[in-house]
């Protein structure tokens, strides 16, 4: 299995942090910050498992590897992954060494140190993978103008796609999850259609947009973009 991915496209990362600091200067805060990020900053990727385990360290430098090509050089970019099954396919985060250091300096000035930085995306799927344990279908990430989709066969994922969404509004997502998804059947050799769990934060689709084939279960969960993306 190939590593798979998509690139980000270009968000307002300055944008962000200025957030950061308004919601920070709200009250005085102290402690480590676990950030989950919109997958406008992060990389996403699902690589086959190593062959052997490998410690904490070799696991990044073995990312490193494998990501050097995708990622045009692997120096300057920070991975982030979960523990994984042996045999098991690997999402895997990555996101730029100079903004997480922006990051830091921010929390810093608030008294915060960083703990867990993660995009949304490894987040839900703690979540959910008890629920979807078994399931065949796909898992898809909408927020405004980002999508990600994962294939689901009997629980195991099978391909990730992360993509650009064409725009902010409900309905260029539900267009762009239907194009994705339909592009994704025929990769992966499976006829268009079948179950579509959906993760939603600042968007709110239409499942009808996907055409009858799609049974669509909305998982329940805030919708809002603070509320899915702040812990």
């Amino acid at each position: 299995m190939a590593a798979s991915s998509a690139r980000a496209p270009t968000a307002d990362w300055a944008g962000a942090l200025q957030a950061l600091e308004s919601l920070l200067a709200r009250g005085k805060v102290s402690g480590r910050a676990h950030i989950t990020l919109s997958h406008h900053f992060a990389r996403l990727f699902l690589l086959p498992a190593p062959a052997t385990w490998l410690r904490s360290t070799e696991m990044s430098a073995w990312l490193a590897a494998q990501l050097d090509t995708p990622l045009g050089g692997a120096a300057g970019w920070r991975f982030a992954w979960r523990p994984t099954p042996p045999g098991r396919p690997i999402l895997v985060s990555a996101m730029q060494q100079a903004s997480v250091a922006e990051l830091e300096q921010l929390l810093g000035r608030h008294g915060l140190a960083l703990g867990r930085l993660r995009p949304w995306l490894s987040d839900a799927w703690a979540r959910r993978r008890r629920k979807l344990g078994g399931a065949s279908g796909w898992y898809a990430l909408a927020e405004p103008g980002q999508l990600v989709l994962l294939h689901l066969a009997a629980g195991r994922i099978r391909a990730l796609r992360q993509r650009q969404a064409g725009g902010d509004a409900d309905a260029d997502a539900a267009a762009g999850l239907h194009a994705l998804l339909t592009r994704e059947a025929l990769l992966a050799g499976v006829e268009p259609g079948g179950r579509v769990w959906l993760e939603q934060a600042g968007v709110d689709l239409d499942a009808a947009a996907l055409g009858g084939g799609y049974r669509v279960e909305a998982l329940a969960g805030p919708r809002d973009a603070a509320g899915a993306l702040l812990s």
